[in-house]
Formats: structure tokens, C-alpha cells, sequence
């Protein structure tokens, strides 16, 4: 029971995602891979932009992904590559932050760039590491070899578990006093310690209870960040191709209040590419008791999701926000010169909902303010549909003392933050109003790239430009 008309309009749609062309995604690795080594800097190692200097962590990131690259059967430039570990390799033994420490042992260890006996100094402390840290520490020693103490941390890490019996998932939490930084993320925690006892105990009882949890802990179909998802879908590859869950064979239906609204076999042939997506739309979800019934006939492993989307229709948005906050502020900017004939600029704030004229030449003001130490930062100005900014590049700049990213986007203008130290920044731009129209300026947001919760929003405003 399919249309034919909508089946063929989906495989298209699949033939175009490169996640399923084989063409597509070599020029994408090529690419990317390219571009990669143009963020090089001179002493081997990466900042988060180009103009960044080199970021211990950073640069461990980039060389993880480099010998992914490798390993797949990609050509990575071995000079790039090379540069790169003896940057990590001084660093790892000058860098005084244990879980960038950690990270780089790890990176170090895909490589074969370091020695066990190296390790004895994290392997000493490792009772004071938290679960991701020793996840880290017992993959190290896996990759070089030594399986004694690799399992020796996963038995530890196991009398730390939570298990809930009734679901039957297994998970570790971590020290919710550093959630924003990398190594507080308990998704990416536990995809981790799943690596980690992949490694060393693949058959323990523990693992399929692990990969449970982290399936279920889907947003949708993702987890809580691009980097935590992307680990993620790393750590259960290595669990579905260990456990031999790449050969499916059963029939899936999907039922909404008894009515079978879609019926699928699925086998190792199909089982990334069927159509695996289904929406309800609000008029199938009418008021009342909906139930959702999914049935599987065969073997194979089934996981599934379910997610739900809504907007809201309220005029005039107000500030929120969570660890972040930001006030946006607008001045009409009015030229003239000083004494030295220099050109000034008088400023005039901009209310809500004010008449101003095409031509006329406007400030943007962030006020961002945090209430602790934060890394990988994002600030996101949305553009008022007529104004356009008056910069024409993007890339690297330099503001009260701190250096950023700014790109240039058709409806927002953005800019990247590697660290915003506790306390107030401002952020400036220019825009100029162009085309005439009443418009809605919607909120600016701010958050952390890894760590999305740390998030905050501004009023909204309204303009009207005049011809």
C-alpha cells in the first residue's frame, strides 16, 4: 500500500542528501579537508577561525577528524598531518586543563604518537577524573595496546553506572558544575564510555543497556548539540557493527488510532534509505486521545523517536534567558565632523516601531552579558528585512579586547566568540535601511555552539522605513 508518485518523489529526494551519494560526499571530504588545512597555523596547530591562535582542544578536535578521514581511506596531506601531532605532542606535556589533557592523550593514541608509559601521569590521578575523563584515559590505553588497564577503567566506570531496571538503560552522569564545557556533556559522556567498553568489553551486559540510553535520549533526530550528535553516531556504528545489527529483516507498520498509515519491509539493503520519516500534520492530530502504535515482524533491531514542532503567534517577543543574556539596542547615526574635520557620528536611539528613511545609517548595540567563563560562544543578530550591513566581508575581528568571527549573512549578521570571560561585552555593527516597508526585527540569539542550553534571546522590535 504506496504511492507510487510520492515514493519516487522521496527516492529522489534521498538520491540528492550525500549522507547516500557516494560522489557527493568524496567531494565533500575534499573539500572539507582543503579547507581544513587553510585554518593551519604556523606553529602546527588550529583555532576555531581562521586569525584564532592555536587552541589546544581545538586542534586536537581538527586531528581527530583528520585521522577519522584517514582511516575511512581518505588522502590526508601527511605534512598537515604531521605538523599537527607535534603541536598536540608539546602541548601534552605542557597543558595544565587534565580533561584537554585527556582529549589530546586520546587523539595522540589513534595516531600512535604516544607511549603507555606517557599516560602513567593521567593514569595516577584518574580517580579524580570524572566518567568522561576516564572514558578518554582507558581508550588511550586500548589504542596503544595495553588491555589490562583499559578494562581495569571501564570495571571502575561500571560501579558508577545508574541502571534503570525498568527501561533497562545504563548511564553515567557527570559534574553538572561544568556542563557548558566539552567534558561536562553527558550525551557525549556516554557515547564515550560506550567507545570505551566497545574496546575493552564489548559482550559486557552493560553495553546494549548504554546504547539503549542514548537512543532514547534523541532530540528528534538528533542529540544536544552537532558535535555531541556526531560522536554519538560514531560510538553506536562501532555498537551495531559489533553486535551484526547491519542485516535487518522484518516488516514495519505504523499506526495512528488504528489506522495503518505506513508499512515497510525492511532489510540490509534498504535499511538506511527507506523512508523512515513520518508527519503528522495538525489536522491528523485533532483534539482528544491520539495512539501511535508501532509493530515489527522479524528480526532486527528497531529504534524509533518522535518529536513534536510548534511556533508561537505572540506579537513583540520579550528577552529571556539562561546562564546568557543580551540587550540589543539601535541608534540612527547622523554624520558630522569635528574640529580636525574628522568624520563624527552623533547617535539617536531607535524606539520601538519608529519611521526612519531609506538611506539612513544605523548602529547595531549587544549588550551580552555572562554569569561564568564560557567557551564557543554564538551571537546571532537578526536582520530587519529592508537593512542590509554596511561591512562587505566576513572573517576575522577585533572588539574591546576580544577577537571574533563575523559573518555576513543574507538575514542575519553573526559572530563567533572562542571565550567570553564572566562579566559584560559590547558588540557593535552598522547597517543601513534600504528598502521601504514595515518590518519585524526578529530577537537576537546568543548560546554556546557545544552546550546549547546556555542560550538567551532579546526583545523583538519593529521599523517602518519610508521611501
Amino acid at each position: 500500500d504506496f504511492d507510487t508518485a510520492e515514493m519516487t518523489k522521496w527516492m529522489d529526494k534521498k538520491a540528492k542528501n550525500p549522507v547516500y551519494n557516494n560522489e557527493q560526499i568524496e567531494d565533500m571530504v575534499r573539500e572539507g579537508l582543503e579547507k581544513l588545512y587553510t585554518f593551519q597555523n604556523g606553529d602546527g596547530g588550529f583555532g576555531w577561525w581562521t586569525g584564532f591562535s592555536s587552541d589546544p582542544y581545538m586542534s586536537a578536535y581538527v586531528v581527530h577528524g583528520l585521522l577519522l578521514a584517514r582511516d575511512a581511506k581518505y588522502q590526508v596531506n601527511s605534512s598537515v598531518l604531521e605538523r599537527a601531532l607535534q603541536f598536540l605532542s608539546s602541548k601534552y606535556k605542557t597543558e595544565d586543563i587534565y580533561y584537554d589533557r585527556l582529549y589530546i592523550s586520546y587523539v595522540l593514541s589513534m595516531a600512535k604518537a604516544i607511549k603507555p608509559n606517557q599516560l602513567e601521569p593521567l593514569f595516577v590521578k584518574r580517580d579524580t577524573f570524572n566518567s568522561y575523563g576516564k572514558a578518554l584515559l582507558s581508550l588511550s590505553y586500548a589504542n596503544l595496546g595495553d588491555k589490562t588497564k583499559a578494562d581495569l577503567i571501564c570495571q571502575n566506570l561500571k560501579s558508577f553506572a545508574i541502571i534503570n531496571q525498568d527501561s533497562q538503560t545504563a548511564s553515567w552522569d557527570n559534574d553538572q558544575a561544568w556542563y557548558w564545557h566539552w567534558y561536562g556533556d553527558r550525551i557525549e559522556t556516554n557515547s564515550f564510555i560506550l567507545k570505551a567498553f566497545l574496546k575493552s568489553r564489548p559482550n559486557d551486559n552493560i553495553v546494549p543497556m548504554l546504547a539503549k540510553w542514548l537512543i532514547t535520549n534523541r532530540e528528534g533526530n538528533h542529540w544536544y548539540s552537532t558535535k555531541d550528535t556526531a560522536n554519538t553516531i560514531y560510538a553506536l556504528s562501532d555498537y551495531a557493527v559489533i553486535n551484526k545489527e547491519t542485516s535487518p529483516d522484518y516488516t514495519l507498520s505504523v499506526l495512528y488510532n488504528n489506522k495503518v498509515i505506513k508499512k515497510i519491509k525492511v532489510n540490509k539493503d534498504n535499511m538506511f534509505t527507506f523512508d523512515n520519516q513520518i508527519t503528522l500534520n495538525d489536522e491528523q492530530l485533532a483534539s482528544g486521545t491520539g495512539k501511535l502504535t508501532i509493530k515489527k515482524e522479524g528480526k532486527g533491531s528497531l529504534y524509533y523517536s518522535a518529536s513534536l514542532k510548534y511556533f508561537s503567534l505572540e506579537e513583540n517577543i520579550k528577552a529571556a534567558s539562561s546562564q546568557l543574556s543580551v540587550k540589543r539596542e539601535y541608534f540612527k547615526l547622523t554624520e558630522k565632523k569635528d574640529k580636525d574635520q574628522h568624520i563624527i557620528y552623533d547617535k539617536t536611539p531607535v524606539s520601538y516601531d519608529q519611521v526612519v528613511k531609506s538611506g539612513d545609517l544605523f548602529e547595531v548595540k549587544l549588550t551580552l552579558k555572562a554569569n561564568n567563563d564560557y567557551e564557543y560562544l554564538i551571537f546571532e543578530d537578526m536582520k530587519p528585512s529592508g537593512f542590509e550591513a554596511t561591512d562587505l566581508k566576513s572573517g576575522y575581528v577585533y572588539q574591546n579586547g576580544i577577537s571574533l568571527n563575523k559573518e555576513l549573512r543574507d538575514e542575519k549578521v553573526v559572530f563567533f566568540m572562542n571565550n567570553f570571560p564572566q562579566g559584560t561585552q559590547v558588540l557593535t555593527y552598522k547597517l543601513r535601511a534600504e528598502i521601504p516597508g514595515k518590518f519585524h526585527v526578529l530577537p537576537h540569539k546568543a548560546y554556546a555552539m557545544y552546550a546549547p542550553k546556555v542560550r538567551a534571546i532579546s526583545d523583538e522590535m519593529k521599523v517602518q522605513v519610508t521611501d
